[in-house]
Order: C-alpha cells, then sequence, then structure tokens
C-alpha cells in the first residue's frame, strides 16, 4: 500500500496529465486505441480519486499524525502534530495544485495570456501557505520548497513575455534568457542540495555503513575458503552409562544359566523323542520319571 502512494504521490501530476490529454482525443478505430481509451479512463479515474482516498485515510489521524507504517509517505517530511489543521493534509493540498495546473494548460491552450496568470495566482497563493505554516519538518526543506515556487513563478512571468502581448523583440530574447537562466539554476541548487544530504546522510552513518561492508566482505571469503576446503566426517561414538552396562550383563548371564540349565535338564538321546520329551515337561513329576524310564530302556 506504502509502495502505491508513493508512487502515485510523485507521478500524479504526469499520470493527470497524460490521462486528459488521451481523454480528449478518445478513439476507437482499431483495438489498441480501445485499450489507449481504457487506460487513459483508469489513470484519470486514479488521479481524481486520489485526493478523495488519501482525505479519507488521513483524517483518523489527522490530530495526532501517527499514521500507520503503510500510510507513512502521506505525511513523510511533515512537522507533525501541529498547531494547524491544514499541514496532515499538504499532500491533499500538494495533489490538487497540481490537478488544477493540468486543468489550466489543458483548458486554456487558446487564451494563453489567461492560462499563464491563473497559474501565477496559483504558485503565489501556494507560497503564501508555505510561509504561513512552514508544514516541513525542517527549515531547510521549507527553503527549497519556496525557491522552487518562486522559480515557477519567474518562469510563468518570462512566458508572458514571450507571448504576443509584448512585441519588443529584445524583451523576448531577455525573456528567453531569464527562462533558461531559472531553470538551470532550479536544476543546479536541487541537485547541489541533494548531494549534500547524500554526503550528511553517508558520514552519519559511517560506522554502520563500513560494518556492513566488512560483513559482505568476509561472507565471500568464507565461501571462497569453503569451496577449497575438504569435509571430513567423524564418526560419532555413543557412550553408554556403567550402569546401563552392568544391567545389560546381568541379562546376559541369566539368559545364559537358563540355557545351560534347559540343555542339563534335556536327555541326551531324546533326538527321536523330543515331541515327547517337551510333552512331558508340562506332566506332573511322577508321570515324567516313568517317561524317562521309559526313554532310557
Amino acid at each position: 500500500m506504502n509502495y502505491f502512494i508513493r508512487f502515485t504521490l510523485q507521478s500524479y501530476q504526469q499520470i493527470a496529465l497524460a490521462s486528459l490529454i488521451n481523454l480528449m482525443d478518445v478513439r476507437a478505430s482499431y483495438s489498441g486505441e480501445e485499450l489507449s481509451g481504457l487506460c487513459a479512463i483508469i489513470c484519470f479515474a486514479v488521479a481524481v480519486l486520489s485526493p478523495i482516498g488519501c482525505t479519507i485515510l488521513i483524517h483518523p489521524h489527522s490530530r495526532t499524525g501517527n499514521l500507520p507504517q503503510s500510510l507513512s509517505s502521506l505525511t513523510e517530511g511533515l512537522r507533525l502534530p501541529h498547531p494547524s489543521p491544514l499541514v496532515p493534509y499538504w499532500s491533499i493540498l500538494y495533489m490538487l495544485k497540481r490537478l488544477l495546473t493540468v486543468l489550466i494548460i489543458l483548458t486554456l491552450r487558446d487564451h494563453t495570456y489567461l492560462q499563464l496568470q491563473l497559474l501565477t495566482l496559483s504558485s503565489l497563493i501556494y507560497q503564501i501557505l508555505l510561509i504561513t505554516y512552514k508544514p516541513y519538518e525542517t527549515p531547510m526543506a521549507c527553503a527549497v520548497e519556496i525557491f522552487n515556487e518562486l522559480t515557477v513563478s519567474c518562469c510563468l512571468y518570462s512566458y508572458m513575455l514571450l507571448t504576443d502581448f509584448v512585441e519588443s523583440p529584445s524583451a523576448r530574447v531577455a525573456a528567453g534568457w531569464g527562462l533558461t537562466i531559472c531553470i538551470l539554476l532550479n536544476i543546479g541548487v536541487n541537485m547541489g542540495i541533494t548531494l549534500w544530504e547524500t554526503v550528511r546522510q553517508v558520514v552519519r552513518r559511517k560506522e554502520s555503513i563500513k560494518r556492513r561492508v566488512m560483513g559482505v566482505i568476509k561472507k565471500l571469503l568464507a565461501m571462497k575458503r569453503g569451496k577449497n576446503q575438504v569435509i571430513t566426517i567423524k564418526p560419532v561414538v555413543q557412550q553408554i552409562p556403567r550402569e546401563n552396562v552392568e544391567i545389560e550383563m546381568k541379562k546376559v548371564a541369566s539368559v545364559s544359566i537358563k540355557q545351560n540349565y534347559n540343555q542339563t535338564q534335556q536327555p541326551l538321546n531324546s533326538l527321536l523323542f523330543e515331541d515327547e520329551f517337551e510333552f512331558s515337561q508340562q506332566k506332573p513329576i511322577v508321570n515324567r520319571l516313568i517317561m524317562h524310564k521309559f526313554i532310557n530302556a
């Protein structure tokens, strides 16, 4: 669930833009276009229903800000708990702003100047909210977000100068250079901050990273040594307690005594009369004596 939420937040504007572009020119001439139209409808439904679904998921935990691990992407990086009730829903505000931007771009294609004015107005409102509430955990994150919105406003102003509203060629050239500088500055600052944060995290977790690397190296060395080693299997000798040995010896001795006694009781010439002898063992003593004399005779 958390991976799907993170994917939706990071690619929300692209999903909304692609789905709306396809819906504005839906065709069904062959199966490929039908499949494309179906995917566009599904993506647009995801773009529209995502803010509603995220609001429903955040609302029970809006006061405390302690969302389950499966929903942590909705409030990741936010300063919670916060005095303002708007801050827990900041990801919803982010998606609505992106959706409004897409709608303005696509529906006002024939009204370029009005389009740029509305985009600039939405960017200014978002900057005011950022400065007022400061929703992010660190001041650096808030400053970076405000800087990004300022560069967006500068780019929109440059686009206004590039329209037919300004007829001066020199102004258009200056606007083009300004637009290029704003874009390069935004990319450079964001990449520099990302690199700085990466280096800081590596330095902070230097010991843990070192332990992990050493553990991996030891495992590889152990696997390499294991291939060259010969495994010898030693027989397992089970030691019997002395008391058990004495008991077994007594049992064997008693069995041998009984066998010797039976052999002495059996007559020597009883090979022909073995059945009679076994039968006579069950008779009284007198009958056995008579039978014994008869056999000897």
